[in-house]
């Protein structure tokens, strides 16, 4: 996952190098839809474990609006609300099976750059999102609490004239949640830098 990023981070740094001055944009309200894959280290602490471990399988999908007043050549103010869920399931460190998944709330406040007046856009967008975590247990054993990440997105957007938009997207945040299941035992997940590329689909309104 982290070559991955690295190769992200160069060709956004490439794409700002050669291309042409860009002409402002006006406002702005885009839609959309966003499906990553996460990387899948996590750290969890319950009963006399304290340990790191890794899903077997890690998704995550969201639903942005993004929004401008207008952006002048060399960038400007964006911000957005939008929902996320991602979804993990593997073993515990004892050897339990188990999914954990989020369901969140998100504020986003960045910065944007036109490259390419119309068409193409870079953002860096930090954001903050609360909601809540659900753990999965064998046996119908469950529990659920609330949850908090924060973390940033750098987005590479195309928008073609018909409003239609695609892009790639790289993520990292950092979070925390406790949850407690049926029996009374704590589940304390976190991790400091989970990392996320992606792809998604929207539409200028």
């Amino acid at each position: 996952m982290q070559p991955a990023l690295g190769l992200v981070s160069m060709t956004l740094l490439g794409l700002i190098a050669v291309a042409p001055a860009a002409e402002d944009l006006g406002g702005f309200v885009d839609m959309r839809l966003t499906y990553k894959t996460t990387s899948t280290r996590y750290h969890v602490e319950f009963a006399a474990v304290d340990a790191d471990e890794n899903w077997d399988l890690a998704h995550r999908a969201e639903l942005n609006w993004f929004g401008s007043l207008g952006l002048r050549r060399w960038g400007g103010v964006i911000w957005g609300l939008g929902g996320a869920w991602w979804y993990n399931k593997g073993e515990l460190p004892d050897g339990t099976d188990a999914s954990f998944q989020t369901w969140t709330v998100q504020g986003h406040l960045g910065y944007g750059l036109p490259l390419i007046a119309d068409h193409l856009q870079l953002e860096l967008v930090p954001y903050v999102g609360f909601g809540r975590s659900h753990l999965q247990l064998p046996d119908g054993d469950s529990g659920a609490d609330a949850y908090w990440e924060v973390g940033g997105n750098a987005n590479l957007v195309w928008t073609f004239t018909s409003g239609l938009q695609l892009g790639g997207t790289a993520s990292i945040w950092t979070y925390e949640t406790s949850v407690e299941n049926e029996a009374g035992q704590h589940y304390r997940f976190k991790d400091e830098l989970p990392v996320a590329i992606g792809v998604f689909i929207g539409a200028r309104l």
